[in-house]
């Protein structure tokens, strides 16, 4: 039977493939330069039964705003692997998304990337890093591909195991430089309506191939390469035009819903659809809403430039029935060139009747910032002012005061990242300033807020070894954290630092009699 494989790095894989002989004339000079700089490294960290292990593939820049194309199975949360000595799809969530730019150079740089779309069928993905690249290949530049001409495949096969640097400095995980083959197209193969499917070559594709360029001696896009034929030499795969034109016509469109959460009271939902790349082939669609305590209600998307917006407006709840967790919106884009339109379907998550309603006799600034917070409209503008929050509370540090405490990430090329932790650090929840308010010390709230970070992961380890998978790294891991825990315990001890249990925060002895009868009982930190 004949074995396909996906052309994405899971398995390193010994073994390499002989560059072609390189091929005199600017022409080619040129469109081999522009192919490999547009062409980038991409690197996952997957998790699989408490297991972090890395992935690599390939991808290259489609749009001067930092766009990339590569495969799905590059980034998807399924992969093939061996389990219980069988191939099986097995679920491993991406937990970090990773794009080198001149990869395994001297000017190589990282860039965290973001999921725009993920097709499945089509196994494509577009991706978006904060880069503007000095190449790109142009998705509107497509040639009609024939039999017989002769094109150029960009990627990174095996990954690392490729790398000059790793076998000179024996690390582990080391950056590897573009490889480029070629050969012809030896078929073309269609679907059933007769439009290109799958464009087979003879250059060469191994593991790590996977979503890099096709290209013909024109620079022109013939392929998104994206598998191989194990024990089949000469035989790869990519992707066609046509199909990346279908996905990217699809998926390349921004949706937002403005809030992002049903409040309380509710307020109207506006939503508006953007097209990234390409104009909307479409005027027409429709929003539905839909919800356990509402009737359903479906609005048309009406066109606004290049834009299709809607608003709805939250319709009367049902009496006697409970608020939902989440609601549902669906999505329609009636397309002129598909007789299918194109669904999409979101869950806006509710706030709980328990927080019901987000208005009171508190002060007006701290209810607007419930909301926006609720409504993950949130900006690090709003953590960052040097203003009271509230009546004995700390003044809320600025970006400049944070940067005195806080070791912020940096980017290669020194751009200071704010980055989900950071926003924490800087501002952090309200549930974290209750907890921690009562110490004035931000070396002492640093300890503290490591402290219980320790016990989170402690737990995690605790349930790992309740779901039978207690090995020998999870007992040295928790001795590790156990032994770290212990020694910023000591630190919290020194410093007079005590826990109440009900309700949860950090105390000193020396706290006033009224902030005592807060906490139904101190316990020394342990």
């Amino acid at each position: 039977m004949t074995r396909y494989f996906p052309a994405v790095l899971v398995l390193l894989i010994v073994g390499a493939t002989a560059l072609p002989a390189q091929e005199s004339g600017d022409r080619t000079k040129e469109v081999l330069g522009r192919t490999t700089e547009a062409s980038v490294y991409v690197k996952t960290q997957r998790i699989f039964k408490y297991e972090r292990f890395p992935t690599s593939g390939s991808g290259f820049f489609i749009h001067p705003d930092g766009y990339v194309l590569t495969n799905w199975h590059v980034v998807a949360d399924q992969i093939e692997g061996w389990l219980w000595g069988e191939e099986r799809e097995i679920n491993a969530k991406v937990l970090s998304l990773t794009v080198v730019i001149d990869s395994g150079t001297a000017r190589e740089r990282e860039f965290q990337a973001k999921i725009i779309a993920r097709d499945r069928g089509r196994d494509l993905a577009l991706l978006k890093v904060q880069h503007a690249p000095k190449s790109i290949l142009d998705f509107n530049d497509i040639s009609a591909v024939t039999l017989g001409e002769k094109v150029w495949v960009a990627g990174f096969p095996f990954g690392d195991l490729l790398s000059q640097e790793r076998k000179d400095t024996m690390q582990d995980e080391v950056n590897p430089a573009v490889t480029v083959t070629s050969g012809i197209v030896t078929s073309l193969r269609r679907d059933k309506a007769g439009n290109i499917a799958m464009v087979q070559t003879d250059a060469a594709i191994n593991p790590g191939n996977s979503g890099g360029p096709m290209v013909n001696t024109a620079g022109q896009i013939v392929g998104v390469v994206f598998a191989g034929i194990r024990g089949g030499e000469g035989l790869g795969f990519g992707i066609s035009p046509y199909r990346i034109s279908e996905f990217l016509k699809q998926h390349a469109i921004k949706i937002s819903f403005s809030p992002r959460t049903i409040l309380s009271p509710p307020q109207p939902i506006n939503v508006s659809v953007t097209p990234i790349l390409t104009a909307l082939d479409t005027k027409r669609g429709e929003v539905r809403l839909e919800g356990d305590d509402i009737p359903s209600v479906t609005v048309p998307l009406e066109p606004m430039g290049t834009t299709l917006s809607a608003t709805i407006d939250f319709p009367e709840r049902l009496a006697g029935i409970p608020r939902p967790e989440r609601y549902i919106a669906t999505l329609r884009l009636f397309s002129s060139s598909s007789p299918k339109p194109l669904e999409r379907r979101f869950a806006l998550d509710a706030v709980p009747e328990s927080m019901d309603p987000l208005s009171s006799a508190r002060d007006p600034g701290r209810m607007l910032e419930d909301r926006k917070f609720f409504a993950h409209e949130m900006e690090i503008k709003d953590f960052a002012k040097d203003q009271q929050v509230g009546g004995g509370e700390r003044s809320r540090r600025s970006l400049a005061d944070a940067g005195k405490s806080i070791k912020l990430n940096r980017s290669p090329a020194g751009s200071v990242i704010i980055d989900n932790r950071a926003v924490v650090e800087i501002g952090g929840s309200q549930e974290d300033r209750e907890r921690y308010r009562y110490i004035t010390d931000p070396d002492i709230e640093r300890a503290a807020r490591e402290y219980d970070g320790l016990v989170r992961q402690l737990s995690v380890q605790q349930q790992a070894f309740y779901n039978g998978r207690y090995y020998a790294q999870y007992y040295e891991r928790r001795e590790a954290l156990n032994k770290r825990r212990q020694a910023v315990a000591a630190i919290l001890r020194a410093n007079d630092i005590v826990l109440c249990r009900n309700p949860f925060f950090f105390a000193t002895r020396s706290m006033t009699t009224n902030d005592k009868s807060k906490c139904s009982g101190w316990e020394s930190i342990h």
